[in-house]
C-alpha cells in the first residue's frame, strides 16, 4: 500500500516525463522497494538514464545512498528481487513515486529497467491542492470582458483548484494569446458562468508525446474561487 499523504495524484504522461527528465539529467537518487512474505525490501538507487523513445526508465543501485531503515530491510543486491511482484520506485524530483506490477520490470546489465508509468504521484506544492480530472473539461475563454472585437479560445481543462486551473490548448491555437495576458472564463463544461471569471496567463509550455503536439496553459484567478464552486464541479 502506498503512503500518499502530501502526494497529489497525476495521470498527465507530459508531466510525468518531465519529472522523470530532470531525474535522469541530474541522475538523481530514490529507492526501489518490494513486499516480500512479511518484510519489505528496500534497495538505493539511482536514475542512469531515460529512454524515451522505448518509454523505459534505467536505475543503478547506489552504494553511497544512506536511506533511514525503518521497518524495511536493505539490499544491496538485485538479485533480491522478485520479478513477479510489484515494484515501487520513489524518486528526489518532487518526491515522485510510483509502481510497476510484478512482470513490467526487469534487470539487464546491473540496471532494473522500468517502464515510465501511466500515473504517479507527486509532492503538493501548492496551498490548495488541485482537483484532477477524470476526462478533460472543455473551456471557453473570452480575449476581453466586453468588446466587439472579441474572439473566443477554447482550451482542456485537466485540474483545478482555488488558485488556478491546468489546461491544454492545440498547438495551432497557441499564437492567440502570451504569458502574463489575461481572459476571461465564461464557460465550463455545460456551465455557462453568469458573470466571466478573470484569469492570467501564468505560463505555456509545448510538450511532445506519442507524436502529437500539445501546449499546456497554466491559468491563475484573479480572485480565488469559492470552495462551492469547486465542489459543484466534482458532481
Amino acid at each position: 500500500m502506498i503512503s500518499t499523504g502530501n502526494l497529489r495524484n497525476c495521470h498527465h504522461y507530459s508531466e510525468i516525463l518531465n519529472g522523470l527528465v530532470r531525474l535522469s539529467i541530474r541522475e538523481g537518487s530514490g529507492f526501489l522497494w518490494q513486499r516480500q512474505k512479511e518484510k519489505r525490501m528496500l534497495w538505493p538507487v539511482k536514475v542512469c538514464n531515460l529512454d524515451v523513445s522505448s518509454k523505459v526508465l534505467k536505475v543503478a543501485l547506489d552504494f553511497d545512498l544512506q536511506i533511514p531503515l525503518e521497518d524495511s530491510e536493505i539490499s544491496l543486491s538485485f538479485d533480491d528481487l522478485d520479478p513477479g511482484t510489484d515494484l515501487y520506485f520513489k524518486g528526489d524530483e518532487k518526491e515522485i513515486l510510483f509502481k510497476s506490477e510484478g512482470g513490467e520490470f526487469f534487470i539487464y546489465e546491473d540496471q532494473i529497467n522500468i517502464p515510465i508509468p501511466q500515473i504517479a504521484f507527486f509532492k503538493e506544492y501548492r496551498s490548495h491542492p488541485r482537483l484532477d480530472l477524470e476526462e478533460p473539461m472543455s473551456l471557453a475563454f473570452k480575449t476581453l470582458k466586453e468588446n466587439k472585437d472579441n474572439f473566443q479560445i477554447l482550451m482542456d481543462c485537466h485540474n483545478i483548484g482555488r488558485g488556478g486551473i491546468g489546461a491544454s490548448i492545440a498547438a495551432g491555437h497557441a499564437h492567440l494569446f502570451h504569458k502574463g495576458d489575461c481572459l476571461f472564463l465564461e464557460r465550463m463544461g455545460d456551465i455557462r458562468l453568469k458573470e466571466p471569471i478573470e484569469v492570467q496567463i501564468v505560463y505555456k509550455r509545448q510538450v511532445k508525446s506519442d507524436e502529437k503536439t500539445s501546449i499546456l496553459v497554466g491559468l491563475k484567478f484573479k480572485e480565488e474561487i469559492s470552495e462551492d464552486f469547486l465542489n459543484s464541479l466534482k458532481k
